[in-house]
């Protein structure tokens, strides 16, 4: 009902958030992503709504809005025209620095699950590598999505240099609860929120749903408050030491995609991508094996 660049210009304003940056992905300028979207959005019945800063779609016509979508999500597949690719942010710097062939890249900013999954389930994204595999697994029942493993990581905490636990040779959990922890949001982490404040009882909050190294890793230039490690971060902010405590938990990352998209030649390309990558990656990382 739409062609391929109409119906790119709605979800990529959804995806990137802004014209702009909908406009830079499509290569063209933001007058025409808005006389492409306008289409759309009258062709379908649709009304757009912002929340918490993500674009939102209403109207009767979202249900012939996902038939249509499906049908475009094949077009690019079979005719591999640029794919979507959402990464957690902690993970982008370091596993995606360089863009995959044949995939755009999105804001790499979203702190849990709940965006990414409603637009891969919604058919506007067609892969997301997320980086913690337990509160997906957690998060409810996963439909036709299918979770490829790609490795495992030691949760740690994070100190600056000049915090009273960095270079201490041990740590108990009672070192521990003398500073203060960040507490994780427990609707975008339902499993590893709980399961750290049964550990540290945290009481220190983040309300943004969009990752800024200030509201994590910044917070411990007071030189008391504790962060969390990934090999990742560590990796971003070589300032910060690691505390010598057993791990919090172990955690994995995986790639996230539609079971009817994981047949696609793109999607095993991408596998083999990433896997040539987790060989350079940290040591500490534990590769899983990605299925084929």
């Amino acid at each position: 009902m739409v062609s391929p660049g109409e119906l790119a210009a709605l979800d990529l304003l959804l995806w990137q958030r802004t014209g702009q940056r909908a406009a830079a992905a499509l290569g063209c300028n933001q007058s025409t992503v808005s006389r492409r979207l306008a289409r759309t959005i009258e062709t379908f019945g649709l009304r757009l709504s912002r929340s918490q800063g993500d674009w939102q779609v209403q109207g009767d016509g979202c249900l012939l809005l996902a038939m249509e979508r499906e049908l475009h999500q094949l077009h690019r597949l079979l005719l591999q025209a640029a794919l979507r690719l959402e990464i957690s942010p902690l993970m982008a710097r370091l596993l995606c620095g360089a863009r995959p062939p044949g995939w755009l890249l999105g804001p790499m900013d979203h702190i849990g699950l709940l965006r990414p999954l409603q637009l891969l389930r919604e058919r506007v994204i067609d892969a997301w590598i997320y980086d913690s595999s337990l509160d997906i697994q957690h998060g409810g029942d996963l439909g036709d999505l299918l979770l490829l493993p790609l490795f495992r990581y030691p949760l740690t905490l994070l100190v600056d240099r000049r915090h009273p636990l960095a270079g201490a040779s041990a740590v108990t959990p009672a070192d521990l609860a003398r500073f203060p922890t960040i507490a994780l949001p427990r609707d975008l982490f339902p499993h590893t929120a709980p399961a750290i404040a049964a550990i540290l009882a945290p009481e220190l909050t983040v309300q943004a749903r969009r990752y800024d190294p200030a509201d994590w890793e910044g917070r411990t230039a007071d030189a008391a408050t504790l962060a969390y490690g990934t090999p990742f971060n560590r990796q971003a902010h070589p300032q910060l030491q690691v505390v010598a405590a057993d791990p919090l938990l172990h955690n994995g990352a995986v790639l996230v995609c539609r079971r009817d998209v994981a047949v696609h030649g793109p999607l095993h390309q991408l596998q083999a991508a990433l896997e040539a990558r987790l060989s350079k990656l940290a040591p500490e990382l534990e590769p899983l094996g990605l299925q084929r």
